[in-house]
C-alpha cells in the first residue's frame, strides 16, 4: 500500500495550478458523520481564489484530486496519509 504524506499532497496541488507553494498552508479538515470518526479527509491550499482540492476516503483508502471546477485529475487508490 502506497504512503503519501501532507506535504507531497500539497505539492500535487501546487504543481498542478500553482508553481510554488511553500509559502502557503495546506488547510486539512475533517468531515465526521459518526463521532470520533473521520469519513472523509479534505485538503486545499491556504489562499484566493482556491485552485484544486484533494478528497481522502479512509474507508476506500482512496485519495482524488480536482480542479477548481470540481473536475477529477489524479487519483491515487490503495493509499494512506501519513501525519
Amino acid at each position: 500500500m502506497e504512503k503519501i504524506t501532507n506535504k507531497e499532497i500539497k505539492e500535487i496541488i501546487g504543481s498542478k495550478f500553482l508553481g510554488d507553494v511553500s509559502y502557503r498552508k495546506l488547510i486539512r479538515t475533517e468531515l465526521k458523520n459518526s463521532p470520533g470518526k473521520a469519513k472523509t479527509v479534505m485538503f486545499s491550499i491556504e489562499g484566493s481564489p482556491p485552485k484544486g482540492y484533494a478528497m481522502y476516503i479512509p474507508e476506500l483508502r482512496r485519495l482524488n484530486f480536482y480542479d477548481g471546477y470540481g473536475k477529477r485529475f489524479k487519483i491515487k487508490k490503495k493509499c494512506e496519509i501519513e501525519e
